[in-house]
């Protein structure tokens, strides 16, 4: 369900996006290009990765599956930095390898990127961005946080 408010405070009834979409994880929102992007692992199948986008958080694009093997079973992080909307996720198939791919209209996805084959987690990652770089954040028990700094990557 989603909810939103105008002062931060009051918050509208929650709504469902779809009656179809559903999720054991968390969702990721994020605002690109005048947009509200949202990804989502879907709970069938298990571990699909779907996006949607709404242009006034209320009226949402059919969910559609970006790449049909990208597959992940901890919940995804968006996040944007020049002009491009990044997906983050931990690969399945890739036994714990972290996974970027990037888009300039939220649409269409370049392939995903390994930053290192060797960064590997068993955890969620989020990712923000600051300063013209890409930040992946992993949180590991207990509770350690630990940064680390993506190059920025070439245009596509």
């Amino acid at each position: 369900y989603l909810s939103s408010s105008e002062d931060g405070r009051n918050r509208l009834p929650p709504y469902q996006p779809a009656a179809n979409w559903r999720t054991e994880h968390p969702i990721a929102l994020h605002s690109f290009n005048h947009s509200l992007h949202l990804a989502y692992v879907g709970a069938a199948p298990k571990g699909m990765i779907y996006l949607s986008s709404s242009a006034d958080g209320r009226n949402w694009t059919p969910a559609q599956q970006p790449n049909t093997t990208w597959r992940t079973e901890h919940s995804v992080s968006l996040q944007s930095f020049n002009n491009r909307l990044y997906l983050g996720y931990v690969g399945r198939e890739l036994k714990g390898i972290i996974c970027l791919a990037s888009s300039e209209d939220g649409k269409k996805w370049t392939d995903i990127y390994q930053p290192n084959t060797t960064w590997r987690t068993d955890y969620p990652i989020s990712l923000s961005s600051h300063m013209e770089r890409v930040e992946k954040i992993l949180i590991e028990p207990p509770s350690f946080l630990r940064n680390i700094l993506l190059p920025k990557p070439a245009k596509l």
